[in-house]
């Protein structure tokens, strides 16, 4: 598993497969919430009144465990139609008098979902799903015996210049193996190129305002630059999350500090250069793209 997500009422999965390919599928989602009663004899009120919120799909008596001194306790789970409208459900049970505490209620939705799911991140698992790409069970697979790193990719990448007039991709050590120069259009439409050629699961940004600066300078020559895997270009996204949908972002700093996969593919410094003649400029892009299909060479 990459990459999770919530939206309203689904949760949206990126998974790497065996022979990876990377594929997007749904779950169905219903966030809820637990609340604990001051006084028993009161349960059935609580549960008639917040039953009949609009936004509330169902109401259950259960038992749980408090997460402090794991006492066995009667409550009851709220599940709400979407997350959209949660905090609503929520500030609205609040109103309510009879509530003694309540539980899972400062989780982020993704968070409930895996945990829900028994799923801890990066982990392998075995997933049937429909043709309409909607996950019919999800089985977490015991890898403890596993020798290899998740089969996950890198891109280390730096921009430069307010205006972006360079692109330098780094290889493990921090050494430039590839650099696009030239004007700022032709620079990110040759980016936005390699990228998908690379298809890395992990964009690693050597600054948190890298993707802030892409976003801009993008939205400023009106290209449709696309980090991720979804069909969504750059300029369309409106949630911070789905700007490389698909792939993980992280930084530079967070990337050292970890192991980081054995990149096959950054080992020959290539750089790229836009001419201000229109000709020489597709003769440049077409050698490069040739470049990225065919393998890296020493020079173009």
């Amino acid at each position: 598993m990459l990459d999770t997500y919530t939206n309203s009422n689904e949760a949206v999965l990126w998974n790497k497969r065996r022979d990876s390919k990377v594929i997007r599928l749904q779950d169905n989602y219903t966030p809820s919430f637990y609340i604990k009663p001051k006084d028993p004899s009161g349960t059935k009120r609580l549960e008639s009144m917040i039953s009949s919120h609009p936004n509330v799909v169902e109401v259950n008596r259960e038992e749980r465990y408090t997460p402090l001194n794991m006492e066995r306790m009667e409550g009851l789970q709220v599940k709400v139609d979407s997350a959209l409208n949660f905090r609503r459900v929520l500030r609205d049970v609040r109103t309510l008098s009879g509530v003694f505490s309540y539980y899972n209620v400062d989780l982020l939705h993704v968070q409930l979902y895996l945990f829900r799911r028994e799923l801890p991140p990066m982990s392998m698992i075995s997933i049937p799903y429909n043709l309409d790409e909607y996950v019919s069970s999800i089985r977490l697979v015991d890898d403890n015996l596993e020798v290899k790193p998740p089969p996950f990719t890198s891109l280390i990448f730096q921009v430069g210049g307010k205006s972006i007039s360079k692109i330098e991709i780094l290889n493990k050590d921090l050494m430039p193996i590839q650099t696009f120069k030239g004007g700022e259009r032709e620079v990110l439409e040759l980016f936005g190129e390699y990228l998908n050629w690379r298809d890395p699961d992990f964009p690693v940004l050597h600054e948190d305002e890298t993707v802030k600066c892409l976003l801009e300078r993008d939205r400023s020559v009106g290209i449709a630059l696309n980090l991720g895997r979804a069909d969504v270009p750059f300029v369309d996204c409106r949630e911070p999350w789905k700007i490389c949908d698909g792939r993980v972002q992280i930084n530079l700093h967070s990337f050292l500090s970890l192991e980081p996969p054995e990149d096959t593919l950054a080992r020959l410094p290539m750089e790229t250069s836009i001419s201000e003649d229109s000709n020489f400029a597709e003769e440049i892009r077409r050698t490069s793209l040739e470049n990225f299909r065919g393998g890296f060479r020493d020079s173009i």
